[in-house]
């Protein structure tokens, strides 16, 4: 039981280190930062939602991503326009 019990705990350990952080800034036309912006991250691989957030009073936003995936970042507005991008996770993390 005990051996079970290391070795689950084990893989739960290892498997919250296989993730990144992808950390930015949503701004406007005007660079000034839009608050409670939704930022979405789609597996492009799966089409399945991997992540999501939203923009805190500064713009900022931080989501969790796995390691050597491709995802498309959707990022949408009230009142304005959307905005999808395409990027490419390693093995760091990605602040923009």
């Amino acid at each position: 039981m005990k051996t079970l019990l290391s070795t689950l705990l084990l893989f739960v350990v290892t498997f919250s280190y296989a993730q990144i952080k992808f950390e930015g800034v949503v701004t406007d036309s005007l660079n000034a930062p839009l608050e409670l912006a939704n930022v979405v991250a789609i597996n492009k691989e799966t089409s399945g939602l991997e992540s999501y957030g939203i923009t805190d009073g500064l713009g900022k936003f931080k989501l969790q991503l796995g390691k050597n995936g491709t995802y498309i970042i959707k990022i949408s507005y009230v009142g304005m326009g959307s905005i999808d991008e395409e990027i490419t996770t390693k093995e760091v993390d990605i602040i923009k």
